[in-house]
């Protein structure tokens, strides 16, 4: 939830500088490997580490789940497909 509201804005202020549209997708994995260099060095123990990793997948499938519980319901058609008339009709498009 939190990476999608942070790339939108990343992707705002990038079109606000005029930078070309791959530039949304470059910049955010080189960001993430830094990241993940620097994991190491801020969480030294690799049970922590394997732990918040855990919780982490956990979590983002449980807020998949209430979200898709907890969303908005499936709107019916309110004008359904009608006949093709005329030329279409003898066409049988």
């Amino acid at each position: 939830m939190l990476g999608l509201s942070l790339l939108g804005w990343f992707r705002y202020f990038l079109s606000r500088w005029g930078a070309p549209w791959y530039f949304w997708f470059l910049v955010p994995i080189i960001l993430v490997a830094i990241l993940a260099r620097k994991e190491e060095e801020w969480m030294p123990d690799p049970e922590l580490r394997m732990r918040c990793a855990r919780w982490l997948i956990l979590g983002s499938i449980l807020i998949v789940m209430l979200t898709s519980w907890w969303g908005p319901k499936q709107i019916p058609v309110a004008n359904p497909a009608r006949e093709p008339q005329g030329r279409a009709r003898v066409q049988n498009r």
